[in-house]
């Protein structure tokens, strides 16, 4: 079902049990702390290049 819908479509997902996403919000991680990880793994795919 999810790879024939419109990303704006699915607005639960539960896993185990547990509602991690509701209403299109993301509730278990603080999307500001994802953006923080995805910046420091680019920095650090940088250094090796």
């Amino acid at each position: 079902m999810v790879y024939a819908m419109q990303p704006g479509a699915i607005t639960t997902v539960v896993v185990g049990g547990r509602v991690v996403i509701d209403g299109g919000k993301l509730l278990t991680v603080p999307e500001a702390a994802i953006g923080r990880r995805v910046d420091e793994l680019f920095e650090k795919w940088g250094r090796r290049g």
